[in-house]
């Protein structure tokens, strides 16, 4: 028997927003911390992104990933416009190489910026780049049922914050929404493989973010 189909149901949107904006608030105040990246972190996200939520149709769904022991999720394949997640047996795997590739990334960052004065525009080009790499990646594995953008948003957000950067991509449904997916799009593609457009979104992103914080 196939799993239950996951889609938001119009009743949680409004849920699903309000419990986005109190996620962006706590990451907007925790700037500067340097806890490493843990695949339970998405987790916790993502249960609190759909606290409250009445229309799920397995609890399982909720903070689980995809490819786990439990029935609805041993098998649960998902699409997202014209791609394909990665299979639920490979999930895990995908999500190991995920969280290995993101933690070398940070640690180096890291390095570069250990104090707010330290975050210029130059050394924050890197953290942009491994921003806009790792929220593709995210995306390709998609290893949640639903709401894979919605974490990888807050990803994004939690990975800037980390150098004292304000919210790239606050909010739910997101700002722009279509020119992020167009920036998006060849880099989710594996076949085009090209993060440019989606990192110069992000830079233009962190710009405007930067400015409308010193207003």
């Amino acid at each position: 028997m196939k799993p239950p189909l996951w889609r938001e149901h119009p009743d949680d949107t409004a849920t699903i927003a309000n419990n986005v904006a109190l996620l962006d608030s706590k990451i907007a105040g925790a700037k500067g911390d340097r806890e490493p990246f843990t695949l339970e972190m998405p987790q916790a996200w993502h249960k609190e992104i759909h606290r409250d939520c009445k229309h799920v149709p397995s609890p399982a769904y909720i903070g689980n990933y995809r490819g786990t022991d439990h029935p609805h999720l041993a098998n649960y394949s998902v699409k997202f416009g014209t791609y394909l997640g990665t299979p639920p047996n490979e999930v895990q795997a995908a999500l190991d190489i995920f969280m290995d590739s993101l933690n070398i990334n940070l640690s180096r960052l890291d390095s570069t910026m250990p104090t707010p004065p330290d975050a210029t525009p130059s050394r924050l080009n890197p953290a942009v780049e491994c921003t806009a790499k790792h929220y593709a990646r995210w995306l390709r594995i998609h290893p949640f049922a639903d709401g894979n953008g919605r974490t990888a948003r807050v990803l994004a957000n939690w990975i800037l914050a980390r150098y004292w950067q304000p919210l790239v991509l606050p909010g739910r449904p997101p700002v722009d929404r279509e020119g992020l997916i167009a920036a998006t799009s060849p880099a989710v593609d594996i076949k085009v493989d090209d993060f440019r457009p989606l990192m110069r979104y992000l830079r233009k992103r962190l710009t405007d973010a930067r400015r409308a914080a010193m207003t």
